[in-house]
């Protein structure tokens, strides 16, 4: 009876299972469906929108340096996050935050010979770089 009443729960709320870190496939649509509107709700309308997310993860992973997240969330949401990112509640910013985890992490994965790509040309060996395409 309450896995039922569970089941419905979810059913009723939209519910989106989160997936776990290790995962390397792209964001489902219903991921993204569920990403794409709380970009948009962000105060100040200066949050990334999907395609600019995809392509500012795309050049973060092509660069030399690690990043972590709390260098570039500021820039994905157009400002500090506590300031831009009203969540309702500490599950939905786990949400959020995993999801573009997740799409970081696929980017990576689709890109994977960029960020040695990009190693290379930061040491200034970009005919050699050239040949790892």
């Amino acid at each position: 009876m309450p896995s039922r009443i569970l089941a419905e729960a979810k059913a009723r709320l939209g519910y989106i299972p989160m997936r776990t870190f290790t995962q390397n496939d792209p964001l489902t649509d219903a991921e993204l469906d569920r990403l794409e509107p709380f970009l948009k709700s962000v105060k100040g309308d200066r949050a990334m929108n999907i395609e600019e997310l995809d392509g500012f993860f795309a050049a973060l992973i092509a660069g030399p340096e690690t990043v972590m997240p709390s260098e570039y969330y500021s820039e994905v949401f157009g400002g500090e996050m506590s300031e831009a990112c009203e969540f309702g509640s500490l599950g939905e910013a786990n949400e959020i935050l995993g999801l573009m985890r997740t799409d970081l992490v696929a980017e990576r994965e689709r890109h994977g010979a960029g960020q040695r790509l990009g190693a290379r040309l930061h040491a200034g060996h970009g005919h050699e770089a050239r040949r790892l395409g």
